[in-house]
């Protein structure tokens, strides 16, 4: 066993390194401006961020990108001053080319080891699902080849980063180190550092409120010693009822803004239903004991507790001018259905009723867009585990069952929402769960087999091509032949004098860059043709 472990520790070692040095390649070869969305947004806003302004661009939001990239270029500045932090300076002086290309150096390379973080924390997360080791080095070696995973080394994205703070969740879930009351505390603390990073994420959270019952069954069976203090107890059934009548209440009272005109009491109806959902859930399951009822919504209060901390700690810091946050980000946070669905036909236009639903369930389920090989070997692991448990471990099989409903869950929606290469981070890693799950219950030599099967699939589609809803392609090689998009902006520059309406990528640039006025863009195209 020491020998396979030191073997595939030496593997990941070596394919890290490699990763490191073709994006040390890529960077070198790649202009700042190589990736209109989202390289720019990210390097601006984290400029932004660091300069001490509020984000501007919030679709998603990348709160937690813009500040910890932001974060290391005001660290990085107290050690060199040959490259300003401060937005405003870097946009009147005569470098700012070289000033964004250094900055872009710097984000690639924090962008490096947060994916390096994810491989770390996942392995850690399937350790504490009780995997066998070999099989745990099997699966994050599948994910380190994955579609989304080796794409990610080569773009600023905020995916990655989302995961590593909800997989960081899951480990506190699972731990048995410290009270189980104050570990799903700090898991709801970094859900929601997880739904700042971005909102995709959301439907994640499925997985710690669907396992409760089955995860917390090992922490102390006794319910009336559960929680020792009756004030803690009290105070977490208090905070539950009154942080739901403050929802509902605030999802009343902002549907007459503008904004939600077209698209009314989503995420409220979203809410209900899912509360309903899960309380049903966690009474049969429990067999209708209340006590054992109790125990999970106690357990579900102290997630969202976690999770209600962390929001009112940045309206503090945002309150007392530590950190500048657009208001609109918290908006998304009580409302990410709605913003979910603001680029989708079927709900941008939508309001509750029963057509309406009928029709949304329709257009998610018809519009899978990742690999049905995939799909249906894994299917097929499933229904083999299934039916070997199905007499002897109901427990197993639930598990199972709630988690394939979790990636099917996730994997449809993902898929109706956009379907782009980068929302396919959450397909895997839901994929990935469930299929070391069953595989790992098999224990047996021809369960490497399905591995090593999943594998090949994995690396084939990987460095083949994806195919995007609007037929779009990306291929691997298109990471190292960038088109330096400032050329066609600066054109665009002065082509828009003569147009009513300016050329689509200044717009766009100029539209998540405000600061970029025309004389910061005539400047940087002055530069650009020296």
């Amino acid at each position: 066993m020491i020998k396979y472990e030191k073997f595939f520790l030496h593997l990941f070692s070596t394919i890290l390194i490699l990763f490191f040095l073709i994006n040390l390649y890529q960077i070198s070869t790649q202009h700042w401006s190589g990736l209109i969305d989202m390289d720019i947004i990210v390097i601006y806003n984290s400029l932004l961020v660091s300069s001490g302004y509020e984000q501007e661009y919030r679709d998603h939001p990348a709160f937690t990108t813009f500040l910890i990239i932001g974060g290391v270029f005001k660290l990085l500045s107290f050690f060199q001053d040959s490259y300003s932090t401060n937005i405003d300076v870097i946009l009147s002086s005569q470098n700012i080319d070289k000033t964004f290309q250094y900055y872009f150096i710097v984000a690639r390379i924090i962008n490096y080891f947060i994916n390096i973080l994810l491989i770390y924390f996942f392995y850690k997360f399937l350790n504490l699902l009780k995997i066998e080791k070999i099989l745990n080095y099997l699966i994050c070696l599948i994910l380190i080849f994955s579609q989304w995973y080796s794409m990610s080394f080569f773009a600023l994205r905020p995916e990655i980063l989302s995961i590593v703070f909800f997989t960081i969740a899951m480990i506190f879930i699972l731990s048995n180190k410290r009270d189980i009351v104050l570990n799903y505390f700090i898991a709801g603390i970094f859900l929601a550092l997880a739904m700042l990073t971005k909102i995709q994420v959301l439907f994640f959270i499925a997985f710690p409120i669907f396992l409760i019952p089955i995860f917390s069954l090992d922490k102390g069976k006794q319910e009336s010693t559960f929680i020792k203090s009756k004030i803690l107890s009290n105070y977490l059934i208090f905070s539950l009822i009154l942080g739901i009548i403050f929802y509902v209440v605030l999802q009343i009272l902002i549907q007459d803004h503008p904004r939600f005109e077209r698209n009314k009491y989503l995420d409220l109806f979203f809410f209900l239903l899912s509360f309903s959902i899960i309380s049903f859930y966690y009474l049969f399951y429990n067999k209708y004991n209340f006590a054992l009822f109790k125990k999970n919504i106690l357990l579900l209060s102290s997630i969202l507790n976690g999770f209600i901390f962390l929001i009112f700690v940045f309206i503090f810091l945002d309150q007392v001018n530590f950190l500048e946050i657009n208001n609109f980000i918290f908006l998304r946070i009580t409302n990410p259905i709605h913003y979910l669905t603001e680029y989708t036909h079927t709900f941008a236009e939508g309001t509750i009723s029963i057509n309406f639903l009928i029709k949304s369930a329709y257009d998610i389920l018809s519009s899978y867009s990742f690999s049905l090989l995939e799909l249906f070997s894994l299917l097929f692991i499933v229904f083999l585990n299934i039916k070997k448990n199905y007499n002897i471990d109901n427990q197993h099989v639930i598990f199972v069952v709630i988690l394939l409903l979790i990636f099917l869950m996730n994997s449809t929606i993902n898929s109706f929402s956009r379907g782009y290469i980068y929302y396919h981070s959450y397909y895997t890693f839901c994929y990935l769960v469930v299929l070391s799950v069953c595989v790992n219950n098999f224990k047996n030599k021809y369960s490497n087999y399905f591995i090593y099967f999943i594998f090949i699939i994995f690396t084939y589609n990987s460095f083949y091509f994806y195919t995007f809803p609007d037929s779009r392609r990306f291929f691997h090689k298109e990471a190292f032949n960038r088109k330096i998009e400032l050329i066609q902006i600066c054109k665009d520059l002065n082509l828009q004098k003569d147009l009513r309406k300016p050329p689509l990528k200044i717009h766009f640039f100029q539209y998540y860059q405000e600061k970029f006025n025309d004389k910061a863009l005539n400047n940087l195209c002055g530069e650009l043709k020296s």
